[in-house]
Order: C-alpha cells, then structure tokens, then sequence
C-alpha cells in the first residue's frame, strides 16, 4: 500500500489542492453492489460525475469549453481495521482536485475551489442520491412504494446464495427508510 501511495504522489496526483469525498451507501445496497460489480461501476460513474460538475461550476467554468479536473477512487469493501468480523461495507473514497483546469491557447490554468458549505454539501448529496435512484429503477433493481420510500427489487441472487441479511425472492428490502431523507 505504501508503494501505491508513493507512486500516486510522485506520479500522478499534480501538486494541487485535493479534497477527500466519502460516499457511503445504505446496507442494502452496499449488498446489491457487491453481487453486481457492473452496478457499482455505475454508481461510481454517477458520484464522479456529479463530483466534477461541482468543481466546474464552483469556478465558473464548463466542461463544454474544455475545462477538466480528475479525481482517483478507492473502493473500501469492508469495515475499519478494528472491526474484527470484516462487514461488508462499500463505499468510495475519492480524491478529487480542489478546483478545475481551463485551457487557453494551450496553456493550463487552476482555478482553485473554496471549501464547499454544508448547504452546497445537502445539494450535492440530493443529486448523487437522485441519480443513483433513478439509474437503478432503470434497471429495475429498485422499486417506488411511495414518495420515500424504495425496496429492492426482488431479483434472484447468484449461485451461491443471498447475502446472509437479506430477504428471500419474493420479499422486498426497505432501502430509504423515511426518516434516512
């Protein structure tokens, strides 16, 4: 790990100002992403996405204009180290650039982020959370019971069997109790 950590610092990551951002899923769909790989990778997509949409329009710039920043993610699939029992636990960390390049007559300039407020943190995490909803009603992995409230779809697992916590086939999974909106 140390030989990774060396390399992304003398190779990779600019001298730059970087920020750390966590996405932690629900325990149902931290299940859900563990027996579909594909899944999470588009759950990712969606989290970088939403990520570098941020930083561009913090600085006031467009993608469409050639503007760019970068991010790397680590996928944590288990608990902390102290956790003796290893629970399946997926969530990304992500180091993202703090700002944005833009590009004129091909020469780079950063324009560095301020630290986001707790206001513009909500609205990030509304969009990454409504767009994740959406593609996995999409794909019919997740279904609506009302306005808050969205169960797995009930889908067969793998050959091996179900995660030891979840419900059998023709039973449905709470996925966003009320009160987690």
């Amino acid at each position: 790990m140390a030989e990774s950590a060396n390399h992304l610092v003398d190779e990779v990551l600019p001298q730059k100002p970087l920020r750390q951002w966590v996405l932690s899923l629900p325990f149902q769909l931290r299940y859900l992403l563990a027996a579909q790989p594909k899944v999470m990778g588009e759950v990712l997509q969606i989290f970088h996405r939403a990520l570098n949409t941020y930083q561009y329009k913090k600085v006031g710039l467009k993608q469409s204009t050639g503007a760019r920043t970068g991010a790397i993610t680590f996928i944590q699939r288990f608990g902390g180290s102290l956790n003796l029992n290893l629970n399946l636990n997926i969530h990304f960390h992500t180091l993202c650039l703090d700002g944005a390049y833009s590009f004129d007559d091909n020469k780079a300039q950063f324009h560095i982020n301020q630290a986001p407020s707790h206001l513009e943190l909500e609205k990030l995490l509304k969009q990454i959370t409504t767009r994740v909803v959406r593609q996995l009603e999409r794909r019919g992995l997740i279904q609506k019971e009302d306005e808050n409230n969205y169960y797995l779809a009930p889908t067969p697992w793998p050959a091996r069997g179900p995660p030891a916590t979840t419900v059998a086939n023709d039973q449905y999974t709470q996925l966003f109790p009320k009160d987690e909106f």
